[in-house]
């Protein structure tokens, strides 16, 4: 608000009386003291906060979680400490996918999902934000969360920056039926089992009986590797090419993975089949399968997830759920706010009684895992029993990646060519893609 006036003087002097010396100081008045609370007055209204029930935090992702799933795990939470936000999750599905969503201008002030593809996803959409002013502004004690998990988000993310937080995390775990355990007589697998040891047991269930053939163990590429601790990346960080024929220990993993097929007669047996057909004696799967699958026609219980023997490592490694603030977001305090909340030792107690994994991994909470789960009699602890293992690397394209490496043990698995063949036109066809999306 401009108060200034000008005062203009005739060309002929006139003489100044009384009356025109009071209308003057008057008028200056108006430019002085008054107008400058009014001034500060009108800054003041512009700088005023966000009003809470105006904030409205828009979390987006391409996991394919369902709203009440998400609400579930992470919405009803943030609702109850913060009643007055709005707090709106919009799932993947037709015209909601991410490029979509930016394409349409949609406010997005989260993005969350897999730590294998959300930091890229953000990256590829320019949404990415360095948070660790954001972590040191509002006191978040990211010391407190795992070790191997922050140092994992860390190096995916750009040097020195951190572009998202994990909330609750997953691995992987080793299922199996006790029933055929008890039909032939074999012992049950124990916890701190290699691989090797897991896959002898496995010859042993597999067999014919009564007509009905069974089997030892079932897999799927994706869920071994991500959780595996020999901890492979895909492609390389340094030179952005695929590991697959420059990093030998990859054909300790295509072996492991022909003799798991091998006791299933070189079949493909999942979570479906392991569960309606009840013909196979383990099941190497992701840690919270007991919570997203009725496994209740099934007498089964878990062992840790086997290590590879040429690894150091002891644990699986973590799979956690990451949310990034984003770029973009007009929230991003109110936004850590909430993710901060979601980190204290209140709400990651409470997920890890319900043995949902975790990401702050005190004595307190470690103790409590499992205990007010609703599955009971199982060795739930198992899960987090050895700590976890740093993650392997994850490439932006990482999605697209994986299916040529598991497109590549299929075909070691059904003897399609001789492995460093099979190897070598992997390594191909995936540096041709990098090569392309680094020309985009």
């Amino acid at each position: 608000m401009n108060h200034r006036k000008e005062i203009h003087y005739s060309r002929i002097a006139r003489p100044l009386t009384a009356a025109s010396i009071v209308a003057a100081i008057a008028l200056l008045t108006a430019c002085g003291p008054n107008a400058e609370k009014e001034n500060a007055s009108d800054k003041s209204a512009q700088q005023q906060p966000v009003k809470k029930e105006n904030v409205e935090l828009v979390f987006a992702s391409d996991s394919g979680w369902t709203v009440e799933a998400f609400n579930e795990r992470f919405g009803d939470t943030m609702r109850k400490k913060f009643p007055d936000y709005k707090i709106k999750y919009i799932p993947t599905g037709a015209g909601t996918s991410l490029p979509e969503l930016v394409a349409a201008g949609q406010q997005i002030d989260v993005f969350w999902g897999a730590a294998s593809t959300t930091i890229g996803r953000m990256k590829e959409f320019k949404l990415e934000l360095d948070m660790n002013e954001l972590n040191k502004k509002h006191g978040v004690n990211v010391s407190a969360i795992d070790k191997a998990t922050m140092d994992s988000i860390r190096t995916l993310s750009d040097e020195n920056k951190l572009y998202a937080l994990p909330l609750i995390s997953n691995t992987g775990a080793l299922y199996y039926n006790k029933l055929l355990f008890d039909k032939f007589g074999v012992s049950y697998p124990q916890d701190g089992m290699n691989w090797d040891q897991v896959l002898e047991v496995a010859k042993k269930l597999k067999r014919v009986d009564g007509g009905t053939t069974y089997y030892g163990i079932g897999y799927v590429y994706a869920n071994h590797m991500i959780s595996s601790s020999i901890a492979l990346p895909h492609v390389d960080q340094k030179t952005n090419k695929a590991t697959i024929v420059s990093d030998e220990r990859w054909k300790i993993v295509f072996d492991k993975i022909l003799q798991m097929r091998e006791t299933a007669d070189k079949k493909k047996i999942y979570t479906n089949e392991f569960l309606k057909e009840q013909n196979t004696g383990m099941l190497d799967a992701l840690a919270n399968l007991f919570q997203n699958t009725d496994m209740s026609a099934i007498n089964w219980d878990m062992v840790t997830y086997p290590i590879y023997k040429e690894s150091a490592n002891k644990g699986p490694q973590p799979i956690p759920t990451l949310f990034g603030i984003t770029s973009t977001s007009k929230f991003k305090d109110e936004a850590m706010e909430v993710l901060k909340h979601m980190l204290t030792e209140e709400v990651q107690l409470a997920y890890s009684e319900r043995a949902i994994i975790p990401v702050v991994l005190n004595d307190k909470i470690i103790n409590a895992f499992g205990t007010k789960s609703s599955i009971s009699g199982k060795n739930l602890k198992s899960i987090i029993k050895n700590g976890f293992s740093p993650m392997s690397w994850k490439s932006p394209l990482e999605s697209k990646i994986s299916p040529i490496y598991s497109r590549a043990t299929d075909d070691y698995v059904d003897g399609k060519g001789d492995l460093n063949t099979i190897m070598r036109n992997a390594e191909t066809e995936i540096n041709k893609l990098l090569s392309e999306e680094t020309k985009k």
